[in-house]
């Protein structure tokens, strides 16, 4: 059922930008491959069964080791960037945030 699904996620659009934009829960155990599909999920209003495999875009384990912690401060740093279910998804460790921009394309190199 659209809609139904609740994961704790606050996803804000900012129109000027035309882009939808989440935080990435950093100090905990949250898989980016996870938080990526429940933002798309929200922002879609959909069952996340309902999403394409994100596997079909990016290697969810590759994407879990890009952003594994890399120092003794626990910090994760890094940006990835990829096309999925009609969005362009960036993934933004630095700025701690998911950001989707609507019917966009891949633009730049990652």
């Amino acid at each position: 059922m659209p809609g139904s699904y609740d994961f704790d996620r606050t996803v804000e659009f900012n129109p000027r930008k035309e882009e939808y934009r989440t935080s990435i829960h950093q100090e905990g155990e949250e898989k980016v491959s996870m938080a990526v599909i429940e933002t798309v999920a929200t922002v879609k209003e959909v069952d996340p069964l309902e999403l394409e495999k994100l596997d079909q875009s990016v290697d969810p384990e590759s994407l879990e080791a890009i952003f594994e912690d890399r120092d003794a401060t626990g910090r994760r740093e890094g940006l990835v960037r990829f096309h999925f279910e009609g969005f362009q998804v960036d993934v933004d460790y630095n700025k701690g945030e998911i950001r989707l921009q609507p019917g966009s394309e891949v633009t730049g190199s990652s």
